[in-house]
């Protein structure tokens, strides 16, 4: 009962498993990088990823959605404004 309660997803950056709730959720559409609006595909990435894996976040962003983002240090305090702005 209590997995009912607490989902549990995968961060798409480091594959760690953590619940939902803990997880910032977004998706691509028409080729850019927007917080999750309640239809299509999303994905989820975690605050450490965020934090601290810029390079690997970039790089996978671009690879698996077919993006262009640039590297900017300061891109995963800029996708949390995002997620937490609308």
């Amino acid at each position: 009962m209590s997995e009912k309660n607490n989902p549990v997803r995968m961060c798409v950056i480091c594959k760690s498993r953590l619940s939902q709730k803990s997880l910032y959720r977004f998706q691509v559409k028409d080729g850019v990088l927007k917080p999750f609006c309640k239809s299509g595909r999303s994905f989820y990435i975690c605050k450490v990823c965020l934090d601290e894996n810029q390079q690997k976040l970039i790089r996978v962003l671009n690879n698996k959605y077919n993006l262009n983002l640039p590297y900017v240090p300061t891109y995963g305090e800029t996708l949390k404004e995002i997620s937490l702005n609308g």
